[in-house]
C-alpha cells in the first residue's frame, strides 16, 4: 500500500478541502485525486462520497481514517526514533504542550534544568491549549509530552501526577466578602457565583465540592482569566477557580480567599504522555526530571 496516498487521505479529511490538501501537500488536485482513486481501488470499497464542494467520508471510510491516522502516528514515531539513533542519540526537538494555569516558577525550573542537562542542544517548543486539545494532540503524536488535567481513564495516555492547585473564591475588592480570608460554602447561597463548564476537566473536582451545598452556580467557563475579568467587570459576581499565576495580573481588582470546605489539592495536575508510543530518549529524560522535580517538591 502506497505511504503518499495513505497520507493524502488522512490530510484530506483533516483539512475538508481537496484544494488545501492539495496546497498543503504541494501537489495538484489532478495528482490527489488519482492517488485517492487508487487507493479505493486498492481497498476495494469507496471512501468518499462523491459530492462536490464537500468531503464527506462513507462509513468504511470513516473506520479506515482511524487505523490511517494510528498506523501513519506509529510510523512517524518510529521515524523520530531512528532520526535520534543516527543523530547520536539526541533528539532535535521536544514539544511541549501545556494549559495556560501551569506555566509558573515550577514551570520554568524544570524547562532551564532540561536545557542545563541538554546543554541547549534540544529545541523547546512549547504549544497552549486547553487539557481536551492537549489530550488529543498526546494521541495524535503532535506534542511529546503535556502538563494538563485528566478527562478521566484513558488506556492511550499516561498520566503521571505532578502537582496540585487550591480552589479559592475570586471576590471583587469591593464586595463586603474581601474583608474575609476565609470562608464557607455555606455562607453563599445568596451570592452570584460562577465557575468552570462541569464538561471540562474540572466538573468532577468542582461537583464534588459543592454537592453538600444550596449553591446556584453558572458553570459556564474554561479558564482564569475569563472568570476574573467577569468578576472585576461585575462587583456582585465572584467565581469559584484554582489559584493560579493567571490571578495574579488582576490583584488590585480582586482577592483570593480560601474556602473553607477545599482540599489544598483540589485539582491534580499530570505529565501526560502517550502510553502505546515508545518514547526517544530525549522525551524520556524530560519526563525523569518532571517526575524527580515534584517528587522533591512534595517531601
Amino acid at each position: 500500500m502506497n505511504l503518499d496516498h495513505l497520507t493524502y487521505f488522512k490530510t484530506l479529511v483533516e483539512l475538508g478541502s481537496r484544494s488545501e490538501t492539495a496546497e498543503r501537500l504541494s501537489i495538484t488536485p489532478s495528482t490527489l485525486s488519482l492517488a485517492l482513486s487508487k487507493l479505493e481501488q486498492e481497498v476495494g470499497v469507496p471512501l468518499i462520497q462523491k459530492k462536490r464542494g464537500s468531503v464527506e467520508l462513507t462509513s468504511e471510510g470513516e473506520a479506515f481514517y482511524e487505523y490511517v491516522e494510528t498506523s501513519l502516528r506509529f510510523l512517524n514515531n518510529g521515524l523520530k526514533l531512528l532520526q535520534e539513533k543516527r543523530g547520536g542519540g539526541v533528539q532535535s526537538e521536544i514539544v511541549i504542550g501545556a494549559v495556560f494555569s501551569v506555566q509558573s516558577k515550577d514551570w520554568s525550573r524544570i524547562i532551564n534544568q532540561f536545557r542545563l542537562k541538554t546543554h541547549g542542544d534540544v529545541l523547546v517548543r512549547v504549544v497552549q491549549s486547553s487539557t481536551p486539545s492537549l489530550i488529543e494532540d498526546i494521541k495524535k503524536g503532535s506534542v511529546d509530552v503535556a502538563f494538563a488535567g485528566t478527562m478521566g481513564k484513558d488506556k492511550e495516555v499516561r498520566f503521571d501526577p505532578c502537582w496540585s492547585q487550591e480552589a479559592v473564591l475570586v471576590v471583587n475588592r469591593l464586595h463586603p466578602l474581601a474583608a474575609y480570608d476565609e470562608i464557607s460554602l455555606d455562607d453563599l447561597s445568596d451570592q452570584h457565583l460562577i465557575s468552570y463548564n462541569l464538561t471540562g476537566p474540572l466538573g468532577a473536582e468542582l461537583t464534588n465540592l459543592v454537592k453538600d451545598c444550596d449553591l446556584a452556580i453558572d458553570c459556564l467557563y474554561s479558564d482564569e482569566i475569563t472568570l476574573a475579568s467577569m468578576v472585576v467587570g461585575n462587583p456582585d459576581m465572584m467565581a469559584i477557580a484554582c489559584r493560579s499565576w493567571l490571578l495574579d495580573s488582576f490583584d488590585q481588582d480582586i482577592k483570593l480567599v480560601r474556602i473553607k470546605e477545599a482540599p489544598e489539592a483540589f485539582h491534580q495536575m499530570y505529565l501526560c504522555s502517550s502510553a502505546l508510543m515508545r518514547h526517544s530518549k530525549t522525551v524520556d529524560e524530560f519526563i525523569d526530571i518532571v517526575l524527580d522535580y515534584c517528587s522533591k517538591s512534595l517531601e
